[in-house]
C-alpha cells in the first residue's frame, strides 16, 4: 500500500491549522492523506456524569450537561473538518480518504496506523499555556529534533524537505549528550538555513519552539520522544509530524 499522511485531529481550534499542515506536507511529500477525527470518550463519559453541569454566562442559569449536545457539536466539527480536508485536497490534486472514530486519542490513532505511514498529530489538549496556532508565526521555522544517528536520518530528509517547500529555516533541537561529530555529520549537507539549540528535556523542546516561533515540530519514530505519554505531552504544546 502507497505511505501515506494520517492526520490525527479533534474538535479544539487549532485542527484547521492541522488540516493545511497535513496537505501541505502531502503535497511537498507527494503521499496521500488520511484524516482522522477523534471523538474523545472521556470528553462524552465526563458529560454523562449527573454531577456536570453548564453555566449559562449571560443568564447566570445552571442545568444538566446534556451528552447529545456535546455529541452534535462533534459532528458537526467532523463535518466541518471533513469539508476544508475535501477543499484542500482538491486544490493540491490529492487523494484523501477520512473516517470519524471514537475512544482514546492515542489507542484510536495508533490502531489504523500502518507501519510506513506518517503521523501528524493535530490533538491537543487546552492548557493556557500551549501555543496559540491563531495567533503563531507562518514564517517561524520548521523544528526538528534529532535523537541520535539512528532514528534521525529520514526525519532530518522530511524536514529538509518541507522547510524548502515552505522557504523556511530549520530549528534543530539536539539532546545535549549528542556528540558535536554526530551533529556534524547529520546537518552538514541542508540545504536551508540552520540554527542549532541543544535541550535536556520535553520542557525544553517546548521551550525553545515557543522563543523561535516554529509552528510545527518533526520527531522521528521510534526515538526516545515515541513514546505516547511523550507524545501527549508534546500534543497538547505543539503540532508533531512522526516521521
Amino acid at each position: 500500500m502507497r505511505r501515506r499522511i494520517v492526520l490525527s485531529i479533534d474538535s479544539s481550534s487549532r485542527g484547521r491549522k492541522a488540516v493545511h499542515w497535513a496537505v501541505r506536507a502531502a503535497s511537498t511529500l507527494q503521499l496521500d492523506l488520511t484524516g482522522l477525527f477523534l471523538e474523545d470518550e472521556r470528553i462524552l463519559r465526563m458529560a454523562s456524569l449527573p454531577l456536570t453541569k453548564e453555566l449559562g454566562l449571560l443568564a447566570g442559569d445552571v442545568r444538566a450537561f446534556e451528552t447529545a449536545d456535546v455529541e452534535r457539536h462533534l459532528r458537526r466539527e467532523a463535518r466541518e473538518l471533513e469539508l476544508l480536508l475535501k477543499q484542500l485536497t482538491h486544490q493540491y490534486r490529492l487523494s484523501f480518504s477520512f473516517e470519524t472514530v471514537r475512544g482514546d486519542p492515542f489507542q484510536a490513532m495508533h490502531s489504523r496506523r500502518q507501519a510506513d505511514d506518517i503521523m501528524l498529530l493535530g490533538f491537543f489538549d487546552t492548557r493556557v499555556h500551549s501555543i496559540d496556532w491563531a495567533r503563531q508565526k507562518s514564517s517561524g521555522p520548521i523544528a526538528v529534533f534529532l535523537d541520535d544517528e539512528t532514528h534521525s536520518k529520514q526525519t532530518l530528509a522530511v524536514a529538509e524537505r518541507l522547510a524548502r517547500q515552505e522557504s523556511r529555516p530549520l530549528l534543530i533541537l539536539h539532546p545535549t549528550a549528542l556528540s558535536a561529530d554526530a551533529l556534524a555529520k547529520l546537518v552538514g549537507t541542508l540545504q536551508v538555513p540552520i540554527q542549532t539549540q541543544s535541550v535536556s528535556g520535553i520542557d525544553q523542546l517546548v521551550q525553545r519552539a515557543r522563543l523561535f516561533h516554529a509552528d510545527l515540530l518533526v520527531l522521528p519514530d521510534g526515538g526516545r520522544l515515541g513514546d505516547p505519554t511523550y507524545l501527549q505531552l508534546l500534543a497538547g504544546e505543539i503540532p508533531v509530524l512522526l516521521v
